[in-house]
């Protein structure tokens, strides 16, 4: 949580982090759109959400729909806040959410799903979150990429991924399994992967 904290201001302001996001949240956003009825979605969790930047882009598109955003960093929230203080945002672990179950149409988890600390119990509460036929989108890096690959290897050195633990595209599906989340769409887009579960119970 400390390291988060002291890069909030450079990882909300730094020049090529913006540019990565802006195009990897438009690519998401084409993806969800193309395999989700937005009619039907009243209300969209983004677990680590850092500044807030995915949700205040889907609020400018589905300006009604409800959008919640929790990050452990209490400085990236902070910084969210005064960029859209419609949003609700919230400074907590997933695996310790004060969130209801049963309550989310619709949960995104975009490039943080590596830095839980207990990342299958976390999936378990994000499950508990959905509504029964509600979505999880996962976003994370393809490890099947070498690229990525020896990439990965090299922010390993870094403090902001010393910690992380990745997985391949099987191991995350075997994971949703585990909580009733069933796989129905996927896509992989320059280095990236992008999974669509379904909550069946």
């Amino acid at each position: 949580m400390k390291t988060f904290n002291d890069i909030a201001i450079f990882w909300n302001n730094f020049f090529l982090i913006k540019v990565y996001f802006n195009w990897l949240h438009k690519k998401i956003i084409s993806f969800l759109k193309e395999k989700i009825n937005f009619n039907l979605i009243n209300k969209i969790l983004d677990i680590g959400c850092a500044t807030g930047n995915f949700l205040i882009k889907i609020n400018k598109i589905y300006p009604s729909i409800k959008l919640y955003g929790i990050d452990e960093s209490s400085k990236m929230i902070e910084l969210a806040i005064k960029k859209n203080p419609q949003i609700n945002y919230l400074s907590e672990r997933i695996e310790e959410t004060t969130l209801p179950q049963n309550n989310f149409d619709l949960i995104t988890i975009i490039e943080s799903f590596h830095h839980f600390q207990k990342q299958e119990f976390a999936l378990k509460k994000t499950a508990e979150l959905l509504k029964t036929n509600g979505f999880l989108f996962i976003c994370e890096p393809d490890l099947n990429n070498l690229f990525i690959k020896t990439g990965l290897k090299i922010l390993k050195l870094f403090p902001i991924e010393k910690e992380s633990k990745f997985h391949t595209e099987n191991q995350l599906i075997s994971l949703g399994n585990k909580y009733n989340l069933t796989l129905i769409h996927h896509k992989k887009i320059l280095g990236n992967i992008f999974l669509l579960f379904k909550k069946s119970k």
